[in-house]
């Protein structure tokens, strides 16, 4: 009986791992950067003053728009495939398409412009 319990406790434990990992996809710094900074591109005008959290797990209300991610920040990271961003003031959220939730939160990037002059 014990056996079976220690076996029912590790699968238990293996199944929420594995959720979390689905839930809040890992991205590396250099994923994040370069996401932000599409997502910026496409979207110069964030929202301002949305009355919900902009955090992971939070759901986005139904009367908020979602846009779905470029193509080349899913190739950028195939784990947000399907998926949807929000910008709100200075930060990106990718939001899972179908539950409206908030799998990770970035902050905005902008791309540095050369600015010397070509002389």
């Amino acid at each position: 009986m014990r056996k079976l319990f220690i076996g029912v406790t590790a699968l238990h434990l293996s199944l929420v791992a594995a959720m979390a990992q689905q839930a809040a996809p890992a991205l590396s710094l250099d994923q994040q950067n370069r996401i932000s900074e599409l997502v910026t591109n496409q979207t110069p005008q964030p929202l301002t003053g949305v009355n919900f959290s902009v955090a992971p797990d939070v759901v986005v209300p139904s009367n908020v728009p979602l846009q779905r991610l470029p193509a080349e920040a899913e190739k950028l990271a195939p784990q947000l495939q399907g998926d949807s961003y929000l910008a709100v003031e200075e930060l990106v959220a990718i939001v899972d398409t179908s539950s409206r939730k908030i799998v990770t939160v970035m902050q905005r990037m902008r791309r540095q412009e050369n600015t010397k002059a070509v002389q």
